[in-house]
């Protein structure tokens, strides 16, 4: 059968000529070689005309503005003339068996639904680079953008989704969600069957979509809202194709745009998302409350560093965020709003590695105990830590919120307290506390 092979490119001039004389050069010679130009300003398109001139199997495609590497995929795989599909990064070179032996492997087992080969990053020089966001001996690992899959598979699960980074894993773990954790198969895993070039203008080596974002930031919220997808929707209904069908799952903004303005929101709450205590049950009430209204809702998941750090945001803020009703946002995120609320002093005990682009009008810290009794005092944690490290964050100072009628009586005879606000987290709720906080008018949308 004929094999095409995707290859989107952008300014890859300089690497895109050992792409495609690899691709030339496999052993399987039925291919359909489809070339996506993405806006490059190089000399790009003329090394890949050069190279369709003189072979009919490849073809170039050109697009209309830069929408990055998965919507040139999807442009490509709308013209694929193929019964199998792959992938190839521009500046990837293959070994001269890779397609064959992937092609062989599903044409012989109708029960694997795609499979992938593994590859090594390297220098110009062919120095083997470490892989992964965090220190490691790993000089070798599965390579995402080599999956391989019959077309029939796009009628059944959908195609890639279209964000700026990170939709090979979304891919991936959908077909195993769909078909079982072993219907992805490995060819010569041990084996690099590709080599890609390391450099650290990369979309996995700069800004947002830094590879490191997996556990902290952009890549890490686009990956939770995945998972609840995968996990709470019905196998059946795994299907979806971002040109037909509405998102399933949120994806931060930017992954979906090169530079998205900045957004404004009415009120952000702040806070540990991912727990199941009685201040989660305030958290998760305060949400609603808010989004019930027509506030521009936001939540940022500032998570307790000294417990499982990868554990995600409940499903119920997921449910509201995959429905457009509030946003989830990471790190990297441009954004203001007329208030902000930190519901989670605890969390504040730690310093966030890298500050965002925030401007709050105002902000509240909540702090104190759910006890109705007097608590002696609130020494722990220590309140100027957590001021210093919500205002490096936050661009602001904050003003206390108490937890509790008990919690201001506390506050009040502690001087490390600065600027107490009259009302009470638990007592009066996200109406009053935010109305307190904000400009004039600011909060009329909760009511």
């Amino acid at each position: 059968p004929t094999v095409s092979v995707l290859v989107p490119v952008y300014n890859a001039a300089d690497m895109v000529s050992v792409a495609l004389k690899s691709l030339l050069a496999q052993t399987w010679r039925d291919l359909d070689i489809v070339v996506i130009d993405d806006c490059s300003s190089d000399d790009t398109v003329a090394v890949v005309e050069s190279f369709a001139e003189l072979d009919g199997r490849v073809r170039l495609i050109r697009q209309s503005e830069n929408g990055g590497a998965y919507k040139a995929r999807l442009a490509g795989l709308a013209v694929a003339r193929g019964e199998l599909i792959t992938v190839h990064d521009g500046d990837d070179w293959s070994h001269p068996q890779k397609v064959e032996l992937q092609a062989r492997a599903l044409i012989g087992n109708k029960s694997m639904a795609a499979n992938m080969t593994s590859w090594s990053r390297v220098t110009d020089e062919m120095y083997v680079k470490i892989i992964g966001a965090i220190p490691s001996g790993r000089l070798l690992r599965q390579n995402e953008s080599s999956l391989m899959f019959r077309r029939e598979l796009v009628d059944e699960i959908g195609t890639w989704d279209d964000a700026r980074a990170g939709s090979d894993t979304e891919y991936i773990w959908r077909i195993q969600a769909r078909f079982g954790s072993r219907s992805i198969g490995r060819i010569h895993p041990g084996v690099p069957l590709s080599f890609s070039l390391h450099r650290d203008t990369s979309l996995t080596r700069t800004g947002p979509t830094h590879v490191r974002t997996i556990f902290h930031g952009s890549r890490r919220v686009y990956r939770e809202a995945q998972k609840w997808w995968h996990r709470t929707c019905r196998s059946a209904d795994l299907n979806y194709a971002p040109s037909r069908d509405q998102r399933p799952f949120y994806c931060p903004p930017n992954l979906l745009e090169r530079r998205p303005a900045a957004r404004h929101y009415d009120v952000v709450l702040i806070g540990d998302f991912g727990r199941d205590t009685t201040l989660c049950e305030l958290l998760e009430q305060w949400t609603t409350a808010a989004v019930e209204g027509s506030a521009k809702v936001a939540i940022f998941h500032w998570h307790h560093f000294d417990r499982p750090a990868m554990r995600p945001v409940l499903d119920v803020y997921q449910a509201l965020a995959a429905a457009g009703r509030l946003d989830i946002l990471a790190v990297e995120d441009n954004l203001s709003a007329d208030v902000a609320v930190v519901l989670d002093a605890e969390s504040a005990r730690f310093r966030l590695q890298g500050f965002p682009k925030w401007q709050f009008s105002d902000i509240g810290l909540v702090c104190g105990h759910p006890d109705q009794e007097d608590v002696p005092n609130l020494v722990w944690p220590d309140p100027v830590v957590m001021h210093d490290h919500v205002s490096a964050v936050t661009g602001r100072a904050p003003r206390w919120v108490p937890f509790s009628a008990a919690s201001r009586r506390a506050m009040l005879h502690d001087q490390r307290y600065v600027e107490v606000i009259d009302t009470s987290a638990l007592d009066d709720g996200l109406e009053s506390v935010t109305a307190e906080l904000a400009p004039h008018g600011a909060m009329e949308k909760l009511v």
